[in-house]
């Protein structure tokens, strides 16, 4: 299992609601978190899946995830 760090664009909570189906699907994620105060919107993703994985699914559900460490 591996924990990934990703900054996106979400900005709210309706934004959370709107990929939370997407993310709980993948049945590779163990878990994952959004902070919203951060500055970079931090997605922090637990779980056995490639990062582009992650990325897709936030793109499928229309925003935008780019990986800033692993």
């Amino acid at each position: 299992m591996k924990t990934m760090n990703f900054k996106t664009n979400l900005h709210c909570e309706h934004c959370i609601q709107k990929i939370t189906p997407f993310l709980n699907a993948e049945e590779d994620i163990i878990s994952w978190h959004v902070n919203l105060e951060s500055p970079d919107k931090t997605l922090t993703v637990e779980g056995d899946v490639a990062p582009q994985q992650i990325i897709t699914l936030l793109e499928q559900a229309g925003y935008k995830a780019q990986l800033i460490n692993e």
